[in-house]
């Protein structure tokens, strides 16, 4: 009866998400990808994001979107400094990620994290069997920490700005 009482949650759940806007269809790049795959996240994950980057740095997250070559939708060229290369391996882990869960599945089910004193800490969702969800929280929260390792290096002018020949600004 357990079995199938977590089946249908399951099937409930996954019904929701992929006829809600934020999961329905593939649109773009919200941080970029060098995956094959576009990625996209649905709201509450950018939230949990932003959340992240708000514990670690002090910052207000939306500094980062729209931040050089790499942060924000899109991405691509060399990034500009440190904090651009942040967001350039973040689209990378997210690349791995989908390569190995899956598009679609590796953004079905949102994770769980905490911070406590800029410390970020991702936990395994109750109701997860899957690696996927713990993946992407290691992503966001080694991308925040990142973000904190060059908090002091941030650049104003890089914010709406490439210079690399091969991409054009994110955002």
């Amino acid at each position: 009866m357990l079995v199938w009482t977590h089946l249908a949650v399951y099937l409930l759940v996954y019904m929701a998400l992929m006829t809600s806007g934020a999961y329905a269809k593939p649109r773009g790049n919200l941080i970029g990808s060098t995956s094959k795959h576009p990625t996209e996240r649905g709201y509450r994950s950018i939230l949990q994001f932003g959340n992240m980057i708000s514990c670690a740095t002090q910052r207000d997250p939306s500094d980062y979107s729209g931040y050089g070559c790499y942060c924000g939708y899109g991405g691509g060229g060399t990034p500009m400094d440190g904090v651009d290369r942040c967001c350039q391996q973040h689209d990378q882990c997210y690349g791995m990620v989908q390569d190995r869960c899956g598009y679609y599945y590796a953004y079905l089910f949102p994770y769980s994290s905490s911070c406590k004193r800029r410390r970020i800490t991702c936990h395994r969702p109750w109701w997860s069997w899957s690696e996927c969800p713990i993946m992407l929280c290691e992503c966001d929260r080694m991308a925040a920490y990142c973000f904190a390792w060059y908090r002091d290096r941030y650049n104003p002018d890089n914010y709406g700005r490439c210079d690399s020949p091969s991409a054009s600004p994110t955002g």
